[in-house]
């Protein structure tokens, strides 16, 4: 299917708007600009909390996994990036289109009962955002992308409904195989 930049990036916009933000009260939502601005400074920490099938084809270079995280966290202390001795002060988790990453700050942040709240009110961290748009707002603001070999252009499509949502002008392959 040949998609229209245009086109494509609303109707990305558009489900991300009527599905995905009305059930994420309370969370803040950043943008690729923002991302790209910000990703490689070491005191902000790229999470991705997509399948690792989805993780395996690629990811944004220098983020984890939540398992990572979790990991992370068990061994107490501050955050830090892999490779860095500064303090992470700001989260961004990321997925496919920001439905499910959404989530996982509004659960797993957000109140008392998540598991990651008490980065937040113990001040180890400053904040966590959202990336609307996640993989899909990435790839049309020409993000990098790696897999366990280093740079790609693979990206994984999460189904056929979203795979239509990327760039379709051979800047980036979308995979929908797991």
């Amino acid at each position: 299917m040949t998609n229209s930049s245009s086109t494509a990036r609303d109707e990305a916009t558009a489900f991300f708007d009527t599905r995905c933000r009305p059930n994420l009260d309370g969370v803040m939502h950043v943008n690729a600009e923002y991302v790209n601005k910000r990703y490689r400074e070491d005191n902000v920490l790229l999470v991705d909390v997509r399948s690792a099938a989805e993780q395996k084809i690629s990811m944004i270079p220098g983020s984890i996994t939540k398992e990572q995280l979790q990991t992370m966290v068990q061994e107490g202390g501050k955050l830090r990036k892999i490779g860095s001795n500064i303090d992470v002060d700001e989260v961004i988790a990321y997925c496919g289109i920001g439905g499910r990453s959404g989530s996982f700050i509004k659960n797993e942040f957000n109140g008392e009962e998540g598991a990651f709240a008490s980065l937040l009110t113990e001040g180890k961290i400053a904040k966590v955002l959202n990336f609307e748009l996640s993989m899909i707002g990435w790839c049309w603001a020409d993000g990098e992308l790696a897999d366990a070999a280093g740079p790609t252009k693979n990206v994984h499509g999460c189904g056929e409904m979203f795979a239509s949502m990327y760039p379709q002008d051979g800047r980036y392959n979308v995979v929908l195989e797991e």
